[in-house]
């Protein structure tokens, strides 16, 4: 709400994830990159038989909870209905991992790749295998976007992080 921070501390950040873990197997959903922004949450998911809106009322629901009780607030945490589409096809889906993972380079959370690869609250670093994957996070498919076996696919999934995204997700 307001473009007021959802996460104040690391605990906050810790609670989504856990969250996420819980919910999304739960829904059959699964996640192929990840990045929790200080205001908001950007997904990459491939939904499951139910409608993505139930797992992600769930999660919304749960973290505001949290957040409310933690901080002695009162009403919404979240602003509105969370946006989604669907992707076009491979190349667009590949585009919109690219564009979550660079999103804490891009505001200027992380200055480089490599320090997005050691970023706890992102996606890439396990994609990148250089840190452990959360448990909702699916790396295997992902990179099976990229290539196989897993170190072409890495690579592959490196050098489009490289690019500047073109900035437009549809």
């Amino acid at each position: 709400v307001e473009r007021r921070a959802l996460f104040l501390d690391d605990r906050d950040e810790g609670t989504y994830l856990d969250r996420l873990g819980r919910v999304l197997p739960d829904e059959g959903v699964r996640c192929l990159a990840w990045a929790l922004m200080e205001n908001h949450v950007h997904l990459v998911v491939l939904s499951g038989d139910r409608p993505i809106s139930h797992a992600m009322h769930r999660i919304g629901t749960a973290y505001a909870r949290h957040f409310n009780e933690r901080y002695g607030h009162e009403g919404y945490v979240f602003q509105g209905r969370f946006g989604s589409r669907r992707a076009e096809d491979d190349a667009d889906l590949r585009n919109l991992v690219r564009y979550v993972h660079r999103n804490p380079l891009a505001a200027g959370r992380v200055a480089t790749l490599d320090e997005l690869e050691h970023d706890r609250w992102c996606g890439y670093g396990a994609a990148s295998g250089r840190l452990v994957a959360e448990p909702f996070h699916d790396v295997a498919a992902l990179l099976l976007l990229f290539g196989e076996p897993a170190s072409v696919a890495r690579s592959a999934l490196r050098d489009a992080m490289q690019d500047e995204p073109d900035g437009v997700v549809r």
